[in-house]
């Protein structure tokens, strides 16, 4: 989103009272909301009510059981296994990824046994 864009970017923050807008060296800007206690109460009751009509309504329902593992679990290596499930699911299976699940999650599982990827 350009420089000239970034004023929806902060409707956005008040209108879910939430997150922040970010100015990028490429002269666009991002709203990124880091608290997940914020994504679960703020903005899935909205989305709950107004769902998009597209496949990115699935990537949403995907993204809210990540945050709900977030918000709910230790990051524990179950629990992040979990998480680079779903987000292997919402891409495709990993497609175009230049590491594979297995690689990704040895990175960062204590347990970095192949049988337990």
């Amino acid at each position: 989103m350009g420089k000239g864009d970034e004023q929806v970017l902060h409707d956005l923050v008040k209108f879910f009272d939430c997150g922040k807008v970010y100015s990028l060296p490429s002269q666009s800007s991002r709203f990124q909301i880091e608290n997940v206690n914020d994504l679960l109460q703020k903005v899935c009751p909205f989305f709950e009510t107004n769902s998009l009509i597209t496949t990115k309504q699935e990537h949403f329902i995907t993204s809210v059981e990540a945050w709900k593992l977030l918000a709910n679990h230790s990051l524990t290596d179950g629990v992040l296994t979990q998480l680079v499930d779903l987000a292997y699911n919402m891409n495709q299976g990993g497609k175009s990824r230049k590491l594979s699940r297995k690689q990704y999650l040895a990175k960062f599982i204590q347990n970095s046994d192949p049988l337990f990827c």
